[in-house]
């Protein structure tokens, strides 16, 4: 089949997919995962993402608001010995420090990824933090995308998310979503090749693009919720409009693969701090050539406290 023939079936599942509900002000609605597990599980089915609320208290959000601005002006003017700066393209090279294990331990959070694994025995992602200033540098947007490839992973394999720590209004640039794509996510095989993680659907000969970008959906949330989304979805991000900083730590749970090497490079991830692509062991960080210092970042970096909970989160021991 020609990657530039239709399939009618997918042009009408884009155009008439349903939009995720909102609050009077644009906010998507949030759930709570103790007292509304089945509407999180069916809005994930349904839409590809779902929202879950107050995932972080007020305190916790003022915590890491401090921490994270305090992490940007630290490396804000940072470049390594090959010249790739610490803070580009709207992230900060930091995985590892205190105030990312207090938003990780987020038992509502865990507690709504659990509903949808079916599993209690989780880890939670090593990621960076996403920091969109008011720009017109193009790079702090990116191409409507998904983050799994159809060849290697033709089903769920990965799900991903992030905490909201500053204000997202509706009419800022926020996430974007084709609300439901993850249905229709085997049309991406015919543009896939098997060396990829993610695939990057902004291409001449992808002819459901224009279809795709009129249809996708801004995302508002409020400071303190969390999304997850279908590592399928198609989505993608967008340029930040507003005069402050949008601001996210970008985390996930996905199930445990008990294996002890696999473990050991969580373990190994968390002791050196040194950011990895390692989906088994479900260490995310930004693609290569990425800010290379570990040194300094490790000095800066404030060791995470942790209780039984958030070492088998973090992998430090095994379930």
């Amino acid at each position: 089949m020609d990657k530039n023939e239709l399939k009618p079936e997918v042009l009408s599942w884009i155009e008439e997919h349903c939009l995720y509900p909102t609050d009077s002000e644009g906010y998507c609605i949030g759930f709570d995962p103790f007292v509304e597990n089945e509407f999180i599980v069916d809005a994930f089915n349904v839409f590809g993402f779902v929202v879950i609320s107050n995932v972080i208290s007020n305190s916790t959000i003022e915590d890491c608001k401090l921490r994270v601005q305090s992490w940007y002006n630290f490396l804000s003017d940072r470049v390594d010995k090959d010249g790739i700066k610490a803070v580009q393209n709207g992230f900060i090279e930091c995985y590892h420090d205190n105030f990312l294990a207090q938003a990780r331990t987020s038992y509502r959070f865990y507690t709504a990824h659990s509903l949808l694994w079916k599993t209690s025995r989780l880890w939670c992602t090593f990621d960076r933090i996403s920091y969109k200033q008011k720009t017109d540098e193009p790079n702090y947007s990116t191409s409507l995308h998904v983050n799994q490839n159809p060849l290697k992973h033709p089903k769920l394999s990965y799900t991903h998310g992030y905490i909201s720590i500053a204000e997202e209004p509706f009419d800022n640039g926020n996430l974007r979503v084709v609300t439901g794509s993850q249905k229709y996510f085997d049309t991406w095989r015919r543009f896939s090749t098997n060396d990829i993680q993610f695939l990057n659907l902004n291409m001449d000969e992808n002819p459901y693009l224009p279809s795709l970008e009129k249809h996708s959906q801004l995302i508002s949330v409020k400071p303190g919720d969390g999304i997850i989304w279908d590592s399928r979805l198609v989505h993608s991000s967008t340029i930040n409009k507003l005069q402050t900083p949008r601001i996210s730590i970008l985390v996930s749970y996905m199930p445990a693969i008990l294996q002890e090497n696999i473990r050991q490079n969580r373990v190994d991830a968390y002791v050196n701090g040194i950011p990895q692509i390692n989906r088994s062991a479900r260490l995310n960080a930004s693609q290569l050539p990425r800010f290379n210092n570990n040194d300094l970042t490790q000095n800066f970096r404030i060791i995470e406290d942790l209780d039984r909970f958030g070492r088998l989160l973090y992998g430090l021991e095994a379930y």
